[in-house]
């Protein structure tokens, strides 16, 4: 075979397999938009849906149907290189914004592929002839440009059947992924997966965890002892008969000051992604200085903290059993948060029905799902604790603040922590796991029900005014989050 022809053949099976590629992500675009909500989180998509007055799967539609025709366009072979041009930039800007995921892998494998297109001519098997010129000379043409294709178009491949491929529970699909590892993880959790294909994800069983640091972990998170007072403890703000919660727009801590913030449930943080809604600490063992050492919630110093639990023989002695270096500062910060980390809640109605059991659920909550994708929610409320794992501004379609009023240092978010401007009124998404146990809603504590957290949400984040009965279907979706906590309904 003449290395001319063989650039040709490898010419065609390029342009044919990434047609088909673009051919069948487009269709499933179309058909299936609630599917790919979680990748349009990026700051461009975001600017395209408020300036066209779009919804996320109006623009997943569109997309989906632009997808389609190009990839008609070149299994034709009809306007290849500039098609492929603009397929080059468009997808080079998605990757660029959104970073690597399995979408974003798939775009990265198409982008070489287009430009190799560019750069190759669209063939003698190609309609396009009025391109035909630019063709280069074979005779010039390096060996691994011939070989390059067949590379890429099993990278597409690849990517193809990554994203077709159900998701495991046991990691979500996450914004912005940047390390190389993580492609192989997703890759081998995304083949090992049984679970339906969605945005969202059973909570996922845990690791066993020390009992005796639990249990050590359990009885301080109730000791008032580590106040100031000895009248507040981690519980009077994160009552786990309340959701984890306390059921207050602002908390009340020592001498009866109220705190600035609603305080979020304690149940699954160990999932969240940073800690507080402004995200201030990176993990949980971070996150414990902080109700401890705020003049308005436990107004003490670990020391003051350590000098109080010393007078208790019981602690001693089980902290010294415990830990080898016995009752200190880092060993009460790791039993607390050994016992928060074992606040996991799995086994929702939803998560059996995620599982495979259509029985576990309505149809009026299946139908409040179908409407919870539809309209966008699951752009920021995915994976297995539908939030928890991004920054998002809270009115992104309607300015919150200025209706309401009063602003306050706390509404400016994430900007108190950065001191970015593009941070200001950035929050961390909550959870929406046992929220119907957590009302109010919100950082500010202002929507009393369920019902109205659901009709805020849709005018200020998604630009919406939502029917009465979907609001009220979209609650009941909302009910069946609320899990088990040790075996027990919550």
């Amino acid at each position: 075979m003449t290395k001319d022809k063989l650039l040709n053949i490898s010419n065609l099976v390029l342009r044919l397999g990434v047609g088909t590629v673009f051919l069948l992500f487009g269709v499933d675009k179309l058909l299936s938009p609630e599917q790919w909500i979680i990748y349009i989180e990026g700051g461009m998509v975001r600017w395209i849906l408020e300036v066209f007055h779009l919804n996320p799967n109006q623009f997943l539609s569109i997309q989906g149907g632009v997808e389609f025709l190009l990839g008609f366009l070149l299994i034709l072979g009809i306007g290849t290189r500039v098609l492929a041009g603009i397929c080059a930039v468009l997808l080079g800007a998605i990757v660029f914004e959104l970073g690597y995921d399995p979408i974003a892998i798939r775009d990265f494998g198409l982008i070489s592929p287009l430009i190799a297109l560019i750069l190759i001519g669209p063939g003698d098997w190609s309609l396009d002839e009025a391109f035909k010129q630019f063709k280069r000379n074979a005779q010039d043409t390096p060996q691994w440009f011939i070989v390059l294709p067949w590379v890429l178009l099993g990278v597409c491949l690849l990517a193809l059947i990554i994203s077709w491929m159900p998701k495991n529970d046991s990691e979500p699909v996450k914004h912005r992924v940047k390390a190389k590892a993580k492609v192989v993880k997703l890759v081998s959790s995304s083949l090992s997966s049984k679970l339906r294909r969605e945005p969202v994800f059973p909570i996922p069983d845990i690791e066993p965890l020390d009992e005796d640091r639990v249990a050590l972990g359990r009885a301080l998170f109730h000791d008032t002892r580590l106040s100031k007072t000895n009248t507040i403890s981690c519980a009077s703000c994160h009552d786990l008969s309340k959701g984890g919660a306390d059921g207050l727009a602002k908390s009340v801590g020592i001498h009866g000051l109220v705190g600035d913030i609603n305080s979020p449930s304690v149940f699954n943080t160990r999932f969240h992604f940073k800690q507080f809604w402004d995200g201030r600490a990176e993990d949980l063992l971070e996150q414990v200085n902080g109700p401890v050492e705020n003049h308005k919630e436990m107004g003490m110093s670990w020391p003051e903290v350590i000098v109080n639990l010393q007078q208790d023989a019981d602690y001693v002695k089980r902290f010294k059993k415990t830990y080898e270096e016995g009752l200190t500062t880092d060993n009460v910060r790791d039993a607390i948060v050994t016992f928060e980390k074992s606040l996991v809640t799995p086994n929702s109605r939803f998560d059996l029905y995620l599982k495979g059991d259509d029985q576990a659920i309505s149809a009026e909550e299946k139908e409040g799902y179908a409407i919870f994708k539809r309209i966008g929610c699951t752009v920021c409320h995915e994976g297995k604790l539908l939030g928890g794992n991004m920054f998002q501004t809270m009115g992104k379609m309607a300015n919150y603040f200025e209706d309401r009023g009063n602003i306050t240092e706390a509404d400016y978010g994430r900007f108190n922590v950065t001191g970015n401007e593009e941070d200001r009124y950035k929050f961390k998404v909550p959870s929406l796991r046992n929220v119907e146990l957590t009302a109010p809603y919100f950082h500010d504590g202002s929507a009393e029900t369920l019902e109205e957290a659901v009709q805020v949400m849709s005018k200020y984040q998604l630009g919406l005014q939502l029917s009465q009965d979907e609001v009220d279907k979209i609650v009941l979706y909302l009910k069946t989050l609320t899990g088990e906590y040790e075996g027990q309904p919550l």
